[in-house]
């Protein structure tokens, strides 16, 4: 018997369904071409899920929608 915490209960291939593999491929085209969340996107999903929001300016550095 495999002890807790060994990942052995995530053995396996996921296979994905056809709506998250057109998500991920959406996902992907839009970080090649440079689209990323805004500062202020990233605030408003943080509070919607009322996680700790995270250090400011993490998108600034990047090319923004």
């Amino acid at each position: 018997m495999a002890s807790a915490g060994t990942g052995s209960h995530r053995a396996g291939i996921y296979r994905l369904s056809d709506e998250e593999r057109v998500a991920v491929r959406a996902g992907l085209e839009d970080a090649r071409e440079g689209n990323f969340a805004t500062d202020e996107e990233i605030e408003a999903f943080y509070q919607l899920h009322r996680y700790p929001a995270p250090i400011s300016g993490i998108a600034s550095s990047r090319s923004n929608r």
